[in-house]
């Protein structure tokens, strides 16, 4: 027959409730009168050699926890080769990233943009005066102006302003054909436009009908700009 004592153990919590085992020997082992649970000082004790926890016994003396006694220490050579190579990786991918990302790491955004004028005309139909302007979006630094002009004797300017600034030297008027998209050396170097300052120009369409246009066409004069701008928000 189970006496209380033995009762009591099978859930000891209930029996201290219940004041069947006393407070002072809960959790006390029996079997081993000098190893009270928690209250044994060699609880939790490493009878190992070792002389503390997390001790490398290979490597002798050095008893700090985790050390790595086995990794050689970088000499400044080392680390100089190893910055001139993340350095090189870097320029690299830089350059990679332009090809996308032209602007990229820079706080001024600038493209190459175009810019364009036109002037209403009839072919076959002279036109004389008209005068044609307009202002970029942002700002515009043009470089190179190419006119659509079909043939010599098309349409002459006489004058070409930009940004106030009249762009030709002397008072002769200017055959388009000169800023044919078939001329060459037409590079040009003219001032900065803004959103509050125009391109402007005024000359005459002679009237004159190029072959392999048909008379009576409703069409357009037209100037491009091209050159760098910044990059509109």
């Amino acid at each position: 027959m189970k006496n209380a004592f033995e009762l009591s153990r099978r859930d000891p919590a209930a029996a201290v409730l219940l004041g069947n085992i006393s407070g002072a020997n809960f959790g006390y082992e029996g079997r081993a009168p000098r190893s009270q649970f928690a209250g044994d000082p060699r609880f939790g004790y490493d009878y190992s050699s070792a002389p503390g926890f997390g001790y490398d016994n290979s490597a002798p003396g050095m008893g700090n926890f985790g050390q790595d006694v086995g990794a050689p220490q970088p000499t400044p050579q080392n680390m100089m080769v190893a910055w001139q190579r993340e350095m090189v990786r870097q320029r690299a991918n830089h350059t990679r990233e332009q090809l996308l990302e032209p602007n990229k790491g820079a706080d001024a955004k600038i493209e190459r943009y175009d810019f364009s004028i036109s002037q209403a005309i009839t072919i076959g139909t002279a036109l004389n005066p008209f005068t044609m302007q307009s202002n970029p979006s942002t700002y515009f630094r043009p470089q190179r102006m190419v006119m659509n002009a079909p043939s010599p004797f098309f349409v002459f300017l006489t004058n070409i302003q930009v940004a106030n600034v009249n762009i030709t030297v002397g008072n002769g008027n200017v055959d388009a054909w000169a800023y044919s998209s078939e001329a060459v050396g037409t590079s040009l170097d003219l001032p900065l436009l803004s959103p509050s300052n125009a391109a402007r120009l005024t000359g005459f369409y002679t009237g004159i009908i190029p072959a392999g246009i048909s008379n009576s066409l409703a069409t357009f004069f037209s100037t491009t700009f091209t050159g760098w701008a910044s990059i509109t928000p």
